[in-house]
């Protein structure tokens, strides 16, 4: 979490976190104390579902009316990706 309380955070594009739900909390956690959190929040995320559950890949999918299959899945921002 460190890299995302740190100043050199907005050198970064983009975000990918390969991870479970766990992980997500923790990160826009981080964002979210930030004193500049608005604009640091506005840095695209990324996720490959890697939890159990997966609840929220599975809830992104459902409101975007897209396919969950957490073997091709990568969301970015709201669009599911197909990784082959």
């Amino acid at each position: 979490m460190k890299v995302f309380l740190s100043p050199s955070y907005f050198r970064y594009g983009g975000i990918i976190i390969v991870s479970g739900d766990g992980l997500l909390h923790e990160i826009i956690q981080g964002i979210f104390q930030r004193i500049d959190a608005f604009d640091a929040i506005k840095i695209p995320l990324g996720i490959i579902p890697a939890g159990t559950g997966n609840g929220l890949a599975r809830s992104l999918a459902h409101i975007t009316k897209q396919k969950y299959d957490k073997s091709k899945c990568f969301i970015w921002g709201f669009s599911i990706f197909d990784l082959k």
